[in-house]
């Protein structure tokens, strides 16, 4: 079996041997790679090909299962996505290994691209600012004391 890998996420598997075999793969996600705060995470990939054996994916992080696909034999160029539960978007946030293991029929080939991540960052409402009860009376001390001093230079 030969597994290779390209410089911005392609993964090439050919199991020439027609092998039964399976395939794992690990990312470790670190704290604060995804914000505790986001929202609508999802994860998603490309195949670009498979070969005519069907294939499973199964993606979990830390051993807590998160999404499973079914790829049917002769696939190409299908983008595949899952998004995240709230319980699970905690964990994510804690950071650990993103685990994928990849099996299929004896001798199964499958080429996969663009793994990646994406996360909406909630929108902070802008804040109003409201002077405080201390700065109306300073202001108000402030303008008494103006209009004292004008009086006082008329009379």
């Amino acid at each position: 079996m030969d597994v290779t890998g390209g410089p911005l996420g392609f993964l090439d598997i050919t199991n020439g041997g027609g092998e039964d075999s399976e395939v794992t793969i690990l990312w470790n996600l670190t704290t604060g790679l995804v914000p505790a705060n986001a929202l609508n995470i999802g994860f998603y990939f490309a195949i670009l090909q498979s070969d005519g054996n069907p294939t499973s994916l199964d993606f979990s992080f830390s051993s807590n299962p998160l999404a499973s696909f079914s790829i049917p034999g002769n696939t190409a160029n299908q983008n595949v996505s899952f998004g995240l539960t709230p319980a699970q978007i905690a964990l994510v946030s804690a950071g650990g290994p993103l685990e994928l293991k990849i099996n299929g029929a004896a001798g199964w080939d499958l080429s996969v691209d663009a793994f990646g991540f994406s996360y909406d960052q909630p929108v902070t409402p802008p804040t109003n600012n409201v002077p405080e009860p201390a700065a109306f009376a300073l202001l108000a001390a402030g303008l008494a004391g103006f209009a004292a001093a004008r009086k006082k230079k008329q009379a």
